[in-house]
C-alpha cells in the first residue's frame, strides 16, 4: 500500500512538472526565434515580434509601428503569461530549480546570485521594478504572498510598457532612423545575431564542461588509510618529523575531541546512515590532517568538508545499482522519527536545518557548504522548518 502511494505521488509529481515545463519551453523557443530573427520580423510584422520576444529593444522599435491598443494588449499578455508558471516553479521546486538553472547557465550564475541578494533585502520593490522570470521564481521560492506578488507584477509590467511607449514618442525621430537602418540591413543583422548566438552557445558549453571537469577533478580522495597509518606513529616519533607536523597533528586531535560527537550526530541526521556519517567524518579529518597549517580555522573547515563528502557519497549511492541491504541501525525514539522526517526534506533544506538549527553553524558557513547565497540559506531554513514541523506533527497525531 505504501509503495502504491509513493508511485501515485511520483506520477502526480511528474505530471505537475510537465505541465509547468512544457509551456515554459514553448515560450523559450518562441523567444529565441524572435531574438535571432528579430531584425527581419520587426521590419515586417512588429506585433508578431512583440509576441515572440518582448525585450525592451524590440518593444521600443515596434512602439510607433503598431496601434497603441494592440501594443499594450499583446505586450502585457506576453510579458505576464509565464510569470505564474515561474512563481509555481520556485514555490514547488525552489532549491532544485535554481541549482539546475545555475548548472545550465554558468555565465549567469553570478547575475542570479546578485538578484538573490537584492531580493532578500527588498523583494517587494524588486518585483515591481523587474518582474522577470528569475524574480518570479524567487518570489515563489520565498513563499511571497500571491496577492502582493500579482499586484506588484501587473503594476510593474504596466509601468514598464507606459515608460517605453512615452520614450518612443519622445525619441520618435532617432527611433525612425534606427528602424530604417534595420529595414535596410535586416538579413545582415539576422546573420550577425545567429553568429553571436552560436558563439555564446559554444562558449557557455565549453565553460560548463570546464566547471564539470574541475568538479570531477576535485572529488575528495580517500586518504583514510594514510591517516590511520599516521595515527599509529607514537608521539615521540612524530616529533622527529618536525615541529610543523607535530603542531598539525595536535590541532587535528584537539579539533577531533571537540567536534567529533556533535559532527557525527549532525551527519547522521543529514544522511540517515551512520555508516556514511562515520566514513565522512573520518575522511574529513584525514583531509584536514593532510593540509597541515594551510587551514586557519580547522573546526569550520572540517564541518564544511564532512558535509560535502557526505553529499557526494549520497549522490554516488543513488547512482549505484541496488544491493543487499545490511542490517539496519536502529535508533531510539523520538530520534528515529526526527531522522526519518529530515530524510524526506530536499537536500538543501535538510542540510540547512541540520547545520544551522542542530549544529549551530553560522549562516555564512552553511552558505559555503551548499554553494549558495545567505539569502538562499534563509529560504531553505524557512521552508525546511515549516515542512519538518508539519511532518513531525503528522507523526504525533498518528
Amino acid at each position: 500500500m505504501e509503495t502504491e502511494r509513493r508511485e501515485d505521488r511520483a506520477r502526480r509529481h511528474r505530471l505537475r512538472l510537465i505541465l509547468l515545463l512544457v509551456p515554459i519551453g514553448v515560450f523559450t523557443i518562441m523567444s529565441n526565434v524572435g531574438g535571432y530573427g528579430g531584425p527581419a520580423i520587426v521590419a515586417h510584422h512588429p506585433l508578431l515580434e512583440i509576441w515572440l520576444n518582448p525585450t525592451n529593444r524590440y518593444l521600443a522599435l515596434a512602439a510607433n509601428r503598431v496601434d497603441p491598443f494592440w501594443f499594450y494588449l499583446v505586450a502585457f499578455v506576453r510579458l505576464t503569461i509565464t510569470d505564474p508558471l515561474f512563481y509555481l516553479l520556485g514555490l514547488w521546486y525552489g532549491d532544485r530549480a535554481f541549482t539546475w538553472v545555475k548548472a545550465r547557465s554558468v555565465g549567469s550564475a553570478r547575475f542570479i546570485g546578485t538578484i538573490e541578494r537584492w531580493f532578500a533585502k527588498a523583494r517587494y520593490p524588486i518585483v515591481f521594478l523587474a518582474p522577470n522570470w528569475i524574480v518570479c521564481m524567487l518570489a515563489g521560492a520565498t513563499e511571497m504572498p500571491v496577492v502582493p506578488f500579482a499586484v506588484l507584477n501587473v503594476a510593474g509590467t504596466i509601468a514598464r510598457l507606459v515608460a517605453i511607449k512615452l520614450l518612443a514618442h519622445v525619441f520618435n525621430g532617432p527611433l525612425a532612423s534606427v528602424n530604417r537602418f534595420v529595414d535596410r540591413y535586416q538579413w545582415w543583422l539576422v546573420g550577425l545575431s545567429l553568429a553571436i548566438g552560436a558563439w555564446q552557445f559554444s562558449r557557455r558549453r565549453a565553460r560548463r564542461q570546464r566547471v564539470e571537469q574541475e568538479t570531477t577533478d576535485t572529488e575528495p580522495e580517500n586518504s583514510l588509510r594514510a591517516v590511520q597509518e599516521l595515527s599509529r606513529i607514537p608521539p615521540v616519533q612524530r616529533v622527529a618529523h618536525g615541529s610543523r607536523v607535530t603542531d598539525a597533528v595536535s590541532r587535528v586531535e584537539d579539533t577531533y575531541r571537540q567536534e567529533r560527537d556533535r559532527l557525527w550526530r549532525s551527519l547522521v541526521a543529514f544522511t540517515g546512515d551512520p555508516e556514511v556519517a562515520s566514513d565522512s567524518l573520518a575522511e574529513a579529518f584525514a583531509q584536514l590532517l593532510g593540509r597541515g597549517d594551510e587551514v586557519r580555522e580547522p573546526a569550520s573547515w572540517v564541518w564544511t568538508a564532512a558535509f560535502r563528502i557526505a553529499s557526494g557519497e549520497l549522490r554516488k549511492r543513488r547512482r549505484a545499482p541496488p544491493s543487499t541491504p545490511a542490517a539496519p541501525y536502529v535508533m531510539p525514539d523520538p530520534v528515529d522519527h526526527l531522522v526519518q522526517a529530515l530524510a524526506s526534506l530536499p537536500r538543501g533544506q535538510r542540510l540547512a536545518v541540520v547545520l544551522h538549527d542542530y549544529a549551530d553553524r553560522p549562516t555564512d558557513e552553511v552558505a559555503w557548504v551548499l554553494g549558495v547565497t545567505k539569502a538562499t540559506v534563509h529560504v531553505h531554513l524557512s521552508r525546511g522548518r515549516k515542512r519538518l514541523r508539519r511532518l513531525l506533527k503528522d507523526e504525533t497525531d498518528e
